[in-house]
């Protein structure tokens, strides 16, 4: 169920932002959010990629997060996302825990206001365009989804 907005909110600003770049008007509403999950991997594994870990067991899971950005990516670009379905209940509660997450860090580590950069970024990224994938249509099927990317200990 979405709700219809009649003020300015950050979050209905960067929504709009990734709008006007492409990628929202296409995809059916699962579908992008499935999508969003695919890109928030891939930013996850971007983030793990900054810390540096004397603990071998940590390293090794922080390049396994590389990996699954690496494949969250390719199935983003590539992969067709038709038949997806939520339970949009369950997506509102963990996607409040994962802004909660994202929140902490930002504070603990004074990177600022995580919600104006965001909004920044978003903005910035319009001139940008899709990033050379096709466009969604519920007849394209890829050759073969990609494989999980191999991960180095």
């Amino acid at each position: 169920m979405t709700e219809q907005r009649e003020s300015y909110s950050a979050q209905a600003a960067v929504h709009e932002a990734l709008r006007q770049r492409g990628y929202v008007d296409p995809y059916p509403p699962a579908v992008f959010a499935w999508r969003q999950i695919l890109k928030a991997t891939e930013e996850l594994g971007e983030l793990a990629a900054a810390f540096r870990l004397e603990d071998a067991g940590a390293g090794e899971f922080r390049l396994t997060l590389e990996g699954l950005g690496a494949w969250a990516r390719s199935l983003f670009d590539l992969h067709d996302l038709s038949g997806v379905t939520l339970d949009q209940e369950r997506v509102a509660a963990e996607a409040a825990d994962l802004q909660v997450v994202l929140f902490n860090l930002a504070e603990r580590l004074g990177i600022g206001d995580l919600t104006e950069l965001a909004l920044q970024k978003s903005k910035a990224d319009i001139g940008r365009g899709v990033r050379g994938v096709p466009l969604y249509r519920a007849d394209w099927v890829p050759a073969e989804a990609p494989a999980m990317p191999e991960v180095l200990p």
